[in-house]
Parts: C-alpha cells; sequence; structure tokens
C-alpha cells in the first residue's frame, strides 16, 4: 500500500490511481480511508467503491443509494449487484420478506 499512496503524492490527479489506494484501503478492512479518496464518483467503479466502504461503516441506506447508482452506471455488474443485495438484507428493506430464523 506504501507505494500506491506514494503514486498518489506523485500523481495526485490520478483517478487510476486513486482507486487502486481506495480499494487497498477496503482489503485492509479501512473503508473510512478508502471513502475519503473517491469524494465525487464519476463511474461505476467509483460508486461501487464508495458503497463498499459504506457498508463497512455499517451506514446502509448510503451504502445502498451508492450501490445503486454504480449499477445505473453499469447494470452487468455483478459485484455491485451482490453488494446492493447483502446491503438490503443486512438493512432489513425488504419488507415482508420471509427472513431465516
Amino acid at each position: 500500500m506504501d507505494h500506491l499512496r506514494e503514486a498518489l503524492h506523485l500523481e495526485p490527479s490520478s483517478d487510476e490511481v486513486r482507486r487502486q489506494l481506495a480499494q487497498a484501503y477496503l482489503e485492509s478492512h479501512n473503508p473510512a480511508s478508502a471513502l475519503t479518496l473517491i469524494p465525487n464518483p464519476q463511474s461505476a467503479e467509483d460508486y461501487y467503491t464508495r458503497a463498499a466502504a459504506l457498508n463497512g461503516l455499517r451506514r446502509l441506506p448510503e451504502a445502498d443509494e451508492e450501490a445503486r447508482r454504480a449499477i445505473e452506471q453499469d447494470p452487468k455488474d455483478a459485484r455491485a449487484w451482490l453488494l446492493r443485495h447483502g446491503i438490503i438484507g443486512a438493512s432489513g428493506l425488504l419488507t415482508g420478506a420471509p427472513r431465516s430464523e
């Protein structure tokens, strides 16, 4: 991760490096740091990363909204669909759906 932080320091306008570092933060269970790297999402990948970070922070309504936007940007992104499904299940947004005991 140090090499990505250094790369971002050298090229602060690089969206690709920013995305890679955000993903590395997510993988290291640091969603707050990942979230700060994508303040203004522009792509499905950005929205997905924000949704995953917000989910990790248990900010479920916000995470659901970002996942929904990721799906709008790229309806074929299975990761976004799976993430949104998990968020909805965790937040109880599925009303009337049977729950396993």
